[in-house]
């Protein structure tokens, strides 16, 4: 009877073992997760740097452009920009790829404030998750300054104004790009966030 007992515990803790074995694999079956890509700074003076910091999972490469290249998946950088600038990062692995972007903003040391005579500052536009189940949801989140318009397209295929600072739950049925669309009389300004449905 013992050695029933014993049996079967062992068959349990296989069995659980083996379930536990089975999500890591499937967790990791996806495109590159970007948790964050970010500057201490998204406005700096002339001259002056800021630090680009991202932190990535289940990427084989990871890489910025701009001259930066290939990079480590977490990681941070400064950077010396000389003009206004959007920065890509792109992480790739076996099963596809994401990206992430940021605009950093160069102003002089005018006194004028970095939203003057200038295209709109998207200071964020991010995603609670990049990488969706079928069915599910996620949260985009973005804030703006300087904008008299802001959109979102690709919400069921639709253009969708909302708030220069605000959030939305979305239910993406096929992995697509969603873009956040800024502007004012100087110009736009844009950001895209790629989510991936598995």
């Amino acid at each position: 009877m013992k050695k029933q007992i014993i049996a079967a515990i062992i068959l349990i803790l296989i069995s659980v073992f083996l379930s536990g074995c089975n999500e890591q694999i499937s967790e990791k079956d996806t495109v590159p997760i970007i948790n964050y890509f970010t500057a201490a700074s998204i406005t700096v003076t002339y001259g002056n740097s800021t630090v680009l910091k991202w932190f990535v999972e289940g990427a084989t490469n990871v890489s910025i452009d701009n001259g930066i290249g290939r990079v480590d998946s977490n990681g941070s950088l400064s950077i010396v920009p000389m003009e206004n600038k959007t920065y890509i990062l792109t992480a790739v692995n076996s099963y596809g790829s994401s990206n992430a972007s940021i605009k950093v903003y160069v102003s002089m040391d005018n006194g004028k404030s970095p939203q003057e005579d200038s295209a709109p500052i998207i200071e964020f536009f991010t995603a609670t998750s990049t990488t969706v189940n079928y069915g599910d949801s996620t949260l985009l989140k973005w804030s703006v300054e300087g904008a008299t318009n802001v959109s979102i397209y690709t919400i069921s295929n639709e253009t969708v104004y909302v708030d220069s600072i605000g959030s939305i739950v979305v239910f993406p049925l096929e992995s697509k790009k969603y873009s956040l669309i800024a502007s004012n009389e100087f110009g736009t300004s844009y950001a895209y966030i790629y989510l991936s449905v598995i």
